[in-house]
This record gives C-alpha cells, structure tokens and sequence, in this order.
C-alpha cells in the first residue's frame, strides 16, 4: 500500500524524536549522535563491546530518516508535476 504525505512525515517525526531521544542516552550515545562539525564524534570513548551496536542503531535510523525524507520528495515533485499539467490544460 502506498503511503501518503502525511504518513511519511509522521513516520520522518517519528525518526528525528529517536534521534533526539538517542542524543538524551549516555554519553556514549550523545556523543556518537551529536552533528560531527559541533563538536565530533568521540568513538572512541565507547567501549567496543558496544560501539557496533551504537553505530549500527544510529545507521539504521539514518537510513530509515533518508528513505522518508526521499519518498516525500517523490510525492511532492508528482503532485506538483500533476499540478501543472492541470493547468496547463485549462
């Protein structure tokens, strides 16, 4: 089943709050989270019997914000391309 804009945006807000909850963890994870350019990611202050695991999970919810972020991109430029094929029409 397709999804509509809404869902996508709700499913992309749904996303970013985990982001942001996973930045309020231990510092192990804000500082893995934090946006490199502010202040870096420190790594390598994770222990390494759980750095994979952090990694893996802030890859994941990478990966799953992008795929929103594309999808809602490919409605919008549809529905405007729609748009203005309408008009064009009339």
């Amino acid at each position: 089943m397709a999804e509509t804009l809404g869902s996508l945006c709700d499913k992309l807000t749904i996303v970013k709050l985990k982001e942001w909850h996973s930045e309020k963890q231990p510092e192990r994870m804000r500082s893995l989270a934090t946006h490199r350019e502010e202040i870096g990611y420190e790594i390598e202050k994770v222990p390494p019997d759980a750095r994979d695991g952090i990694v893996k999970q802030l890859a994941v919810l990478n990966l799953e914000r992008t795929q929103c972020i594309d999808e809602i991109d490919r409605q919008l430029r549809a529905a405007v391309e729609q748009m203005q094929s309408k008009a064009i029409k009339h």
